[in-house]
């Protein structure tokens, strides 16, 4: 599920699939104009949220001034690549600098605050636009997309009657910028991930239970790193198992995985704080 929710219009925004895992995206661009006279004038740099651009008919040069307020051109062109804010400006303006700044999810969950500057000559040799590089924006290395597949599956070692008392279960995708697939019970059902080989993928599992008369939560992660595999298809084959955490409480956690049959440092489990990590590796 994207962070930047309840935004249709994406056009003033810089491009890419940071997008998915960051949230308060600030964009300030700064640039050259043309005035009607013919001079070039350093405008005044243009900040925006991307709530704010919204509602943006446009991108303007307004005689050597960047604006957003004035009326839409019509069919807005973006030459310079996804990762430059779409606008008429782009036609009469050079020298164009992005500054882009938001809160970035880290793999290990928490948020960070991250900014890029870049020319928008540099952006067009990023086709794909900028990436969340586990907290860290970035261009993405990748000109190739689907170059990864990953097929993933679950099963479940010694906990079947911890299971069967389990109030809700729900292992599902944390980033997805391809889809999600969430499953409410372990079973022999596989998932896709169909990767372009820059990001990386959390998986995430919510164990709703009862302790003590009482219904309580618990989580866990696993991580997938594509980064680290080259083009083609994986089997990532994840186990879980019961971890204690006190006497007589037991939570489903993430134990390893395998990628085609053998263990890899391209996908581990995480714990979070407060749950035993005596079985599971910590990040």
């Amino acid at each position: 599920m994207a962070i930047v929710e309840n935004i249709t219009n994406l056009i003033f925004t810089p491009g890419g699939s940071y997008l998915e895992t960051s949230k308060s995206v600030n964009v300030t661009i700064n640039a050259f104009c043309a005035k009607r006279d013919g001079s070039i004038a350093n405008s005044a740099p243009l900040s925006y949220t991307t709530e704010q651009a919204q509602s943006f008919p446009d991108i303007a040069n307004d005689n050597g001034n960047l604006v957003s307020q004035v009326v839409s051109p019509g069919t807005l062109v973006n030459e310079m690549g996804i990762a430059v804010p779409a606008g008429s400006y782009q036609k009469t303006s050079s020298e164009i600098v992005i500054t882009l700044s938001a809160l970035c999810q880290k793999i290990n969950g928490t948020w960070v605050n991250s900014t890029l500057t870049y020319s928008a000559s540099e952006a067009q040799n990023y086709p794909l636009g900028i990436v969340n590089n586990d907290g860290n924006l970035s261009f993405s290395m990748s000109s190739i997309v689907g170059a990864t597949t990953i097929n993933i599956a679950f099963q479940a070692t010694g906990c079947q009657t911890y299971l069967n008392n389990v109030t809700g279960l729900i292992i599902g995708n944390m980033v997805a910028p391809c889809g999600g697939g969430f499953w409410y019970n372990v079973s022999s059902a596989t998932w896709t991930w169909n990767n372009d080989g820059t990001n990386v993928n959390a998986f995430g599992l919510m164990g709703n239970y009862q302790f003590s008369g009482e219904e309580e939560t618990a989580y866990g992660m696993i991580v997938i790193d594509p980064t680290q595999l080259a083009p083609g298809t994986y089997d990532v084959l994840v186990t879980l198992s019961t971890a204690q955490i006190g006497p007589g409480n037991n939570i489903l956690m993430f134990q390893g995985a395998t990628v085609n049959g053998k263990p890899s440092a391209t996908v581990f489990p995480c714990t979070y704080p407060g749950q035993s990590s005596a079985e599971f590796y910590t990040c």
